[in-house]
């Protein structure tokens, strides 16, 4: 992870992989995931995070974590989605994570480095429209 990058956040985002981890294993999907699934960063052509809710948090110094815990592009995670217990499962999940982060000082892990991206994440967004508040 490059020096810039919060110790806290790599941590939250560790406990928080585990605890959904965890819990998703225990349903039957067929899961898509990146070669680089894991807690991981994603820089942007700026050097700082990619994605501005994490950028804007650090430069704040708050800490914080995306999690993308299914894909409704896949339809057997989308049939999960669709069912209450699965959602409460997820949400059971991140809340054990974050208490975890709060309670402990547990390292987390399933950390990746990310491979170079060169093209905007998922079909949608991109740079352009999105311009940082000042």
């Amino acid at each position: 992870m490059p020096p810039a990058r919060s110790a806290q956040s790599k941590r939250l985002a560790g406990l928080i992989y585990e605890e959904v981890t965890k819990t998703l294993s225990q349903y039957s999907a067929d899961w898509v995931a990146d070669t680089d699934a894991g807690a991981k960063y994603r820089t942007g052509d700026s050097g700082n995070d990619y994605y501005g809710v994490l950028r804007l948090s650090a430069a704040n110094g708050v800490v914080g974590s995306l999690a993308e815990l299914a894909f409704l592009s896949n339809p057997s995670e989308e049939a999960l989605l669709k069912r209450d217990d699965v959602r409460k499962a997820e949400a059971g999940a991140v809340a054990r994570g974050i208490v975890r982060y709060l309670r402990s000082e547990d390292p987390g892990s399933g950390f990746t480095v990310p491979y170079p991206r060169t093209e905007p994440a998922g079909g949608g967004g991109g740079t352009t429209g999105c311009v940082d508040p000042s």
